[in-house]
């Protein structure tokens, strides 16, 4: 169930609006151009620069939105447990008196 939550979250974070990469925004101009200088430096040649920079914006972000997908996960986590804490209290204690049954 955790798995299927999990899943889905990461979709919703991947596809809130906030998380779509716009070439004309300075802060993803910056960052593109940052992670095509280094992949040149690294010796890639300039045709397969652009794809393989999207590639790693496109990593990069799936890794912010595993990671407020694992947050989400955590926190209905937390809830749950603190939904089911009170019933432990509401237990009854067994009776110290009860004889023992011989089951054969």
């Amino acid at each position: 169930m955790l798995g299927a939550y999990l899943t889905r979250h990461i979709a919703y974070h991947r596809a809130e609006p906030r998380h779509e990469p716009v070439s004309g925004q300075p802060a993803f101009q910056e960052r593109y151009d940052a992670i095509a200088g280094g992949l040149v430096a690294h010796g890639v040649p300039l045709a397969d620069t652009h794809q393989r920079a999207l590639a790693v914006i496109d990593a990069i972000m799936m890794k912010q939105a595993s990671m407020q997908a694992y947050n989400d996960a955590w926190l209905l986590l937390l809830l749950c447990f603190i939904c089911v804490v009170p019933a432990v209290f509401l237990l009854k204690k067994p009776k110290a008196h009860a004889a023992a049954v011989d089951a054969h």
